[in-house]
């Protein structure tokens, strides 16, 4: 005898991956995208046959070797693209170093030369996406520094002198 649902009711999973929908939604339609950015962001997704992308997240790194007393520095781009399959959450990542895309990520569909030039088509566009995450991460730390520096203000005593009263959780 198997269980079915006699009510359209959704499980919490559902209801879990409606509300990340959502806020994926929500974040990505914040940020106005340039033509080149959605036809980068598009020409992957075709060629990687991604069906369902919800957020496209870009990051940076810097990998300095030293070879022969030389030293070289690769720019990492890495593109990490979230994406649900059936009702399981993937991720997938692409890696440009210096512009180019990173050979293990290089597939038998994709054109390797047309995938650069859109890339750099849209470099400023990411460089823009990545700087401004940094720039909300430092603003989030500036501002809890602020409030440690309220807190060491702060005399120790009795309520009244910090004008607030807290009870069972709520300021009074």
């Amino acid at each position: 005898m198997s269980k079915e649902r006699s009510s359209p009711q959704r499980t919490m999973t559902e209801k879990y991956r409606d509300l990340q929908l959502y806020k994926w939604k929500c974040e990505n339609e914040k940020m106005e995208k340039s033509d080149a950015l959605n036809d980068f962001e598009n020409y992957i997704m075709s060629e990687y046959e991604l069906k369902n992308p919800i957020k496209i997240k870009y990051t940076h790194n810097i990998n300095v070797k030293s070879t022969k007393g030389k030293i070289l520095e690769n720019h990492i781009v890495t593109m990490i693209l979230n994406y649900y399959n059936d009702m399981d959450s993937c991720k997938t990542y692409i890696r440009f170093i210096n512009n180019s895309i990173d050979p293990r990520y290089k597939t038998k569909k994709i054109n390797p030369g047309e995938l650069n030039n859109k890339f750099m088509a849209a470099k400023n566009d990411i460089i823009n996406i990545i700087k401004a995450e940094y720039e909300e991460k430092r603003n989030e730390l500036d501002e809890k520094i602020n409030q440690l520096n309220e807190f060491g203000k702060g005399q120790f005593g009795s309520s009244e002198q910090s004008g607030h009263f807290f009870a069972w959780g709520k300021r009074v």
